[in-house]
C-alpha cells in the first residue's frame, strides 16, 4: 500500500506489521481488516475530493483529470489485490466484515470508472457481492434490525445509481422491507423508519429506471 506522509508513525507501524502478516499468509482477525481499510480511505479519499475540485474548473487541463483518474483507479484494484491476498481466521465475525470490504471497493470502484461498459461490469460485481451478504444476513437477523436494513439500503442504492436491474433482488429488498414495517407496527425504531423510508426510495428510482429503459 502505498502510505499518504500525514498517517501518524504508530498507524504506519499497524500497516507495516498488517503488510508483514498478510505476505506471510498469517490469518487475520477483523482488527486488521479496519487498519487495510483506512489506510486505502486515506489514501483515495483526498484524490477523489481533488479530481472533484479540478472537474470544477472551467480551465481544468483534460490531461489532470484523466491522471488522476487512472491514479485513483490503481489504488483501488491495489486494495481490491491486498483484500484478496488476506489469510482469514475462521471466526465470522472475521469473514464478515472481509466480505463487506470486498463488496463496498468494488462500489466506489465503479463509481470512479468513466467507462460505462467497464463500470456496469464493475456494479455487477459490487452487486453481486452485497447480494450474497444480504442473503446470509437475512438468516440471521430480523427483518426490523438497522443492521439489515442498512444493507438492503446500500443494495438498493447501487441498483438505482447503476441501472443494474435485478428483479430477483428488488423483490427480496422489497418483501425484508415489508416484513420490517410490519414489525415497526409493534414498536418505534427511527432509525429504521428512516432507512426503510430511504430504501423505498431507492426502489422507486430503481423501478422508474426499468419503466423507461421498456419504454
Amino acid at each position: 500500500i502505498l502510505i499518504p506522509a500525514s498517517i501518524a508513525p504508530y498507524k504506519l507501524q499497524l500497516i507495516d506489521i498488517v503488510e508483514e502478516k498478510i505476505d506471510r499468509r498469517i490469518p487475520l482477525d477483523w482488527p486488521y481488516h479496519f487498519v487495510l481499510k483506512n489506510a486505502h480511505c486515506r489514501r483515495v479519499i483526498p484524490l477523489e475530493e481533488t479530481l472533484r475540485m479540478i472537474r470544477k474548473l472551467k480551465n481544468g487541463e483534460h490531461h489532470k483529470v484523466l491522471r488522476m483518474e487512472r491514479q485513483i483507479l490503481d489504488e483501488y484494484v491495489r486494495y481490491e489485490d491486498i483484500i484478496d491476498r488476506v489469510v482469514l481466521r475462521g471466526s465470522p465475525y472475521t469473514r464478515l466484515p472481509h466480505s463487506i470490504m470486498k463488496a463496498d471497493a468494488f462500489w466506489f470502484h465503479a463509481r470512479a470508472i468513466r467507462d460505462p461498459s467497464e463500470r456496469s461490469e464493475m456494479c455487477r460485481k459490487a452487486i453481486d457481492f452485497h447480494a450474497e451478504l444480504l442473503e446470509r444476513a437475512e438468516t440471521s437477523m430480523e427483518a426490523d434490525e438497522v443492521a439489515l436494513l442498512t444493507l438492503v439500503q446500500k443494495v438498493t442504492r447501487i441498483l438505482a445509481e447503476s441501472a443494474n436491474f435485478d428483479p430477483q433482488l428488488v423483490v427480496k429488498a422489497a418483501l425484508i422491507v415489508d416484513r420490517a414495517e410490519k414489525r415497526l407496527e409493534q414498536k418505534s425504531d427511527g432509525e429504521a423508519a428512516r432507512r426503510i423510508k430511504n430504501i423505498r426510495y431507492n426502489l422507486d428510482c430503481v423501478n422508474e429506471a426499468a419503466r423507461k429503459h421498456l419504454v
